[in-house]
This record gives structure tokens, C-alpha cells and sequence, in this order.
């Protein structure tokens, strides 16, 4: 999760920025069959780029608590993203799964967050739920990569996240393993030799 946190930062930044400095340019007059203006600047794609002032917030060193004050909910998303100003809200769940269950998973997900995602809505919310999948060997899911288009994230952004969620996916997939064929290696072992961009060495693959 820490390699999507850390992947993602700069794109909400960045939309951030590209949104304020649009908020804050003004209308140039020109004559007629005047072209000497610049053109009107590219529309990014993604949903980031039709909200203001986003946040992001994951469940990973304190207990996230979710961010739509007109929904009341237990459920912990491992990561939200929402814009107050612009009243939208994208929820993103990450399961490692092995491959043979990476549909189930997804399905699992989605369906765990239907009801919420409901309730955000008819608050009047712009909501998005995405659950995306890693499995166990370091496959990135098709739902990731359609999570990460649809957010605006292309590009070197985008390699370098996939790049570092299959790094730390293998790398869980060798402590398993280790863990099971040579009791004798510590879990300080692979923590000390672990990439800082990747998450922390898992207890195991998840459902």
C-alpha cells in the first residue's frame, strides 16, 4: 500500500496545482481573426482533474477514519481520496490475492463497498470505488491499471507504481516461502534487505 500512497502523492499534488492555477487565470480579449493568443491549455485527463483541492489518506499508520462527514460508517477503506470543495470522493481497497482468486476478490470488494458508495451518493456526492488487486506472485491486476487511468495517472508515474507493486508483491511471495522452508531466517532478514519504495514484508498472502 505504501508504494501506492507514495506513487500517488505526486498526482493529487500535481492536479492540485493544475487546478488553482486555473482557477486563477483571467480572460484575455483579442480582435477578430486575431491567433496571436495562446491557445487554451490541454485538459488533463482523469477524475482528478475535475475536482479542487484534493486530499488523500490511508489506512497504514493510524486508523483511517472516513473523510464524508454526511455518511456515517465503520468500514476503513485502505485508501481515500476526496475533494470537500468539489464534494467527490474516490475509495480505493487493495487485496493480495493469490492469481488463481483475483476475480473473487474483486467481486468481494466491490461488493463490500456498494452500500457506502450508495450512501455517498445520495449525499450528494461524486463517488468512485475501485478495488484493485496484486496477486501473490507480483501480477497487477487489469483493475489497477484501469484505477490508474482513470485517476490521470500515465506515463513514468504509472511504471514506476506498477514496477514498485510487483517488486514488493514478489518480494512477499519469497518471505512466504522462506518462511515456510527455512524456519531459521528471521523476519529482520528480508526487512533489512527490503526496498525503502516497497511495502512492508507481509504476514501472507490475503483472500
Amino acid at each position: 500500500m505504501e508504494v501506492l500512497v507514495s506513487g500517488l502523492h505526486p498526482v493529487v499534488e500535481e492536479a492540485n496545482q493544475r487546478s488553482s492555477t486555473q482557477a486563477s487565470s483571467f480572460i484575455t480579449f483579442r480582435r477578430p481573426g486575431d491567433s496571436s493568443s495562446n491557445s487554451a491549455p490541454k485538459q488533463t485527463q482523469g477524475i482528478l482533474s475535475t475536482g479542487r483541492e484534493w486530499k488523500l489518506e490511508a489506512d497504514l499508520k493510524r486508523k483511517l477514519i472516513f473523510p464524508v462527514k454526511d455518511v456515517g460508517t465503520s468500514l476503513r477503506p485502505d485508501m481515500v481520496l476526496w475533494s470537500q470543495q468539489s464534494r467527490k470522493v474516490i475509495i480505493l481497497e487493495l487485496t493480495v490475492p493469490w492469481e488463481e482468486r483475483l476475480s473473487e476478490a474483486h467481486e468481494r470488494k466491490l461488493e463490500k463497498y456498494q452500500e457506502l458508495s450508495d450512501q455517498c451518493r445520495q449525499a450528494g456526492w461524486g463517488t468512485w470505488v475501485y478495488a484493485v488487486e496484486v496477486g501473490c506472485r507480483g501480477f497487477v491486476a487489469q483493475s489497477m491499471w484501469r484505477a490508474l487511468r482513470d485517476l490521470g495517472v500515465t506515463g513514468r508515474q504509472k511504471k514506476k507504481i506498477i514496477k514498485g507493486l510487483e517488486e514488493a508483491a514478489g518480494r512477499a511471495s519469497l518471505w512466504v516461502w522462506l518462511s515456510r522452508e527455512q524456519h531459521a531466517v528471521s523476519r529482520q532478514q528480508l526487512v533489512d534487505t527490503w526496498p525503502v519504495s516497497a511495502d512492508p514484508p507481509p504476514r501472507g498472502c490475503s483472500g
